[in-house]
């Protein structure tokens, strides 16, 4: 498991068997930083297969998982 920490949320990123699930990545201002967070663990936004947000319940989810992969979202209840 890898955190990413900034001002807005802590993202986590799971890495297991070349696949990669995001924890909380939710916040516009997260997105930029998700590519070199990637690269820096030895993966693309290709290797994303899941998103997993523990709080967040808008539209972001969709349009960051628009912008990094074909992933699936799951949200908290």
């Amino acid at each position: 498991m890898h955190q990413l920490e900034h001002a807005f949320v802590n993202c986590y990123l799971l890495v297991e068997a070349g696949e990669v699930t995001i924890v909380d990545a939710a916040f516009p201002a997260t997105w930029a930083l998700l590519p070199a967070a990637l690269e820096a663990v030895g993966r693309r936004p290709e290797d994303v297969r899941a998103l997993v947000l523990t709080g967040h319940r808008d539209g972001s989810s969709q349009t960051c998982r628009s912008k990094l992969t074909a992933a699936r979202v799951s949200l908290n209840a």
